[in-house]
């Protein structure tokens, strides 16, 4: 589920890993942004997907000056994750249910990349979806992990079906 955060939180939670393993002055931004531009009727401005990296290294420690552009033109910020433990427990324990099939480890990886990428690309996409068009004055910038961005199921090919202009930013 996509989750709302206030300014501050929003700069929090986008800035803390990325500063933790050094000091952002010193480190160079990637070469290609991990960012998508979402444009079509209705928006009234473009909003943008981009991509997180659950790994805190120097290549990644500084915004690409197009990410940083999109993230401070818009008007909300919006993550994939809730930051309440107890939501984030209940996804772990619906994520290492045991179905009674008695091959729980063999199937573990398969139903890990259905539930944490196939289901929840759809959903999210959904959930994009809906938000873009219950206010489609506001620009936003969604933080979604880069994975959800990429594969032949991911919220991109999602929105590109339900009629949204998706276009990779390069530069």
């Amino acid at each position: 589920m996509i989750h709302h955060l206030s300014h501050t939180l929003r700069t929090l939670a986008l800035c803390l890993p990325m500063v933790l393993p050094v000091m952002a002055d010193e480190v160079a931004p990637p070469d290609k942004p991990m960012l998508w531009e979402i444009e079509g009727n209705p928006l009234e401005k473009p909003s943008h997907l981009f991509g997180t990296m659950h790994l805190t290294t120097s290549r990644i420690a500084k915004l690409h000056p197009a990410a940083e552009r999109a993230f401070d033109m818009a008007d909300t910020v919006a993550t994939e994750l809730s930051w309440a433990p107890k939501e984030q427990m209940v996804g772990v324990m619906v994520m290492m249910r045991d179905d009674g099939d008695g091959e729980r480890e063999r199937s573990v990886g398969e139903k890990l990349v259905k539930s944490l990428l196939t289901d929840r690309d759809r959903t999210m996409a959904e959930t994009i979806d809906k938000m873009l068009r219950d206010d489609p004055a506001k620009s936003r910038f969604i933080a979604v992990g880069a994975g959800h961005l990429v594969s032949e199921t991911s919220i991109v090919s999602h929105l590109e079906k339900k009629g949204w202009k998706i276009t990779r930013i390069t530069e």
